[in-house]
């Protein structure tokens, strides 16, 4: 099963208070993920309700200790992005910065809210942006984490 299709119908069954199946839970830190994931989602309903929506499905990936991975989104000019960031239990820190083409950060504010990492911009052009994903792992077979956007 396709990852992100899974993590739908993880995030669905978790909604329902349904048992996930064991062919999605083989990876526990994956599990934890989608479940922050949805927690967030809910989280982001009750602080913006309508004001915010998803632009992209969620983005799921792992990292070793101490390495980055650079997430690539499209973003329209003069509109107000907010990124979520979630990891799961073994994560000691998780950072989201953004990036232009041109390899410039992007001017933005971070927060840290109940274990996620929210990061809100306005980019200045229409583009291609990176989300560069950085954390520390206790965990020597690294962490998995989650990005969410919303505009």
């Amino acid at each position: 099963m396709h990852r992100l299709t899974a993590l739908r119908a993880a995030m669905a069954l978790l909604l329902c208070g349904i048992a996930v199946p064991t062919a999605i839970t083989a990876q526990s830190t994956w599990r934890q993920v989608a479940a922050k994931l949805l927690a967030a989602d809910m989280y982001m309903s009750e602080k913006y309700g309508n004001d915010v929506r998803h632009s992209f499905d969620p983005f799921i990936g792992s990292l070793e200790n101490n390495t980055y991975k650079d997430v690539t989104y499209t973003f329209q000019r003069d509109m107000r992005y907010l990124l979520l960031g979630v990891a799961d239990d073994n994560c000691g820190s998780l950072d989201l910065r953004v990036y232009d083409n041109r390899g410039q950060l992007v001017p933005s504010d971070s927060t840290s809210d109940r274990g996620m990492v929210i990061v809100t911009f306005t980019p200045r052009r229409t583009g291609t942006f990176n989300v560069r994903v950085t954390m520390s792992c206790q965990d020597p077979g690294g962490c998995e984490f989650g990005i969410a956007e919303y505009h």
